[in-house]
């Protein structure tokens, strides 16, 4: 059920049941009943892109100073935590607008994603000299959120 479905359902009706959660503590402000939750979602996004920013910065000024020495860094597994971050942000926003049983999956799938990644940079961290193969990354990743 889309959003502007169920905020016009609860408006016309007051079934507040459609969207059963955070009621007691929502800030409507506009269009939106959940106002506080959406917008606290802002500092994972902006994390994200400032991780991500980061990442960028350093990778030119290790390319000015021309450090070829030992295993080369692959930046890509850091570009994901950080897009991952930005997605957790948007996507938890999107399950605050109307929190229920069926999209509370958005705001807990980047969460599993970002908890992976994790843990796959730190083995990496450790054993710069493997990498993870990211098609058997995922499909691990999508095999434990079908379950």
């Amino acid at each position: 059920m889309s959003y502007l479905t169920s905020s016009d359902l609860i408006y016309q009706t007051g079934d507040q049941d459609v969207c059963y959660y955070n009621f007691l503590c929502a800030h409507p402000l506009g269009i939106l009943a959940d106002f506080n939750h959406v917008y606290s979602n802002i500092g994972y996004v902006i994390l994200g892109l400032v991780f991500m920013a980061q990442i960028r910065c350093r990778r030119k000024f290790r390319n000015i100073n021309n450090q070829e020495l030992g295993i080369p860094e692959h930046r890509g597994l850091l570009y994901s935590m950080g897009l991952a971050l930005v997605m957790e942000g948007l996507l938890s926003g999107c399950y605050h607008l109307c929190p229920n049983k069926m999209n509370f999956q958005f705001d807990s799938s980047f969460m599993y994603v970002i908890a992976v990644l994790c843990m796959i940079k730190l083995y990496q961290s450790r054993h710069a000299d493997v990498n993870a193969s990211a098609h058997t990354t995922f499909m691990l990743l999508a095999l434990l959120m079908a379950i």
